[in-house]
């Protein structure tokens, strides 16, 4: 029989496929907006830290706007729930809004070791979710 070992990046690259996936069930498609979004989220990420970055997208989950609401809702979403998959973050309830959870706890528990660790894997991790909404998102015809 054999192993099914894989590396952090096929991981990774798994995670992210299904969020987008999931993304895409639910909305129909990518457009164009959220495309862009993604694509530069982990430069917000290194311009502002990853703390200041997900307590700004959660301010933008109030939006009156249902497409800019949910295009946040999106990436905090699957970055919390990657933190939650690789180990690095533990919700503490089946609360849906688990991002808030993740930015108390930036701001309150965690170490600087453990701040760039953090950092570091969603920026991995949100390369490929830019790979594949950038495969997926689909030109509107207007």
């Amino acid at each position: 029989m054999e192993s099914k070992l894989q590396t952090i990046s096929q991981v990774r690259s798994k995670f992210a496929l299904s969020e987008v996936l999931g993304y895409m069930k639910e909305k129909e498609k990518i457009d164009k907006e959220t495309r862009n979004f993604v694509i530069g989220a982990p430069s917000v990420i290194l311009q502002n830290g990853l703390g200041q970055a997900l307590a700004f997208w959660a301010s933008k989950v109030n939006s009156e706007n249902n497409n800019e609401r949910d295009r946040y809702r999106f990436i905090l979403d699957a970055i919390t729930a990657w933190l939650i998959e690789i180990g690095i973050f533990k919700a503490n309830s089946d609360d849906q809004k688990k991002y808030k959870q993740l930015i108390k706890y930036i701001g309150k528990e965690f170490s600087q070791k453990d701040y760039i660790k953090a950092q570091k894997e969603v920026i991995f991790f949100l390369e490929w979710m830019k790979r594949y909404a950038n495969a997926f998102w689909e030109v509107d015809k207007d």
